[in-house]
């Protein structure tokens, strides 16, 4: 998964915008100052609107990023927000700041359904009779 990372610094403004697609479809989206310790505010979207809002910030002036003017924090947060919204509750994942992948398993797989612990019944070699 590839983040798009958008920055404003027009007029005073220093703010980013920040997307990335799940397996799923959906999108994180997030926003908020570029001020160190910054975490932003971020939320899951559909595509539709996800793609709106892309095309609504790049027309206010946002500017495509590299993932090292967003602060650490947000980017944190970012990650988070994939490891919650994953479909697979043991994948892993991990970043390198300009890309978020899918490296494995966690190791708490679903486990099997158990087996009927229940007592069992004893077998017999008599075979029963019916009389009619």
């Amino acid at each position: 998964m590839k983040p798009v990372h958008l920055r404003c610094q027009d007029g005073g403004s220093n703010k980013f915008y920040s997307l990335c697609e799940l397996p799923n479809g959906q999108w994180i989206v997030g926003y908020g100052p570029c001020t160190a310790g910054s975490t932003g505010q971020w939320s899951v979207r559909d595509a539709r609107e996800a793609g709106a809002k892309k095309r609504e910030k790049t027309g206010k002036g946002y500017k495509p990023c590299p993932a090292s003017e967003i602060p650490s924090q947000a980017l944190d947060h970012m990650l988070q927000m994939v490891r919650l919204q994953a479909s697979d509750p043991g994948a892993a994942f991990s970043s390198d700041q300009e890309e978020i992948l899918l490296t494995g398993q966690t190791g708490t797989r679903p486990t099997a359904k158990p087996k009927n612990l229940g007592p069992k019944r004893p077998k017999s070699d008599r075979r029963i009779e019916v009389w009619l």
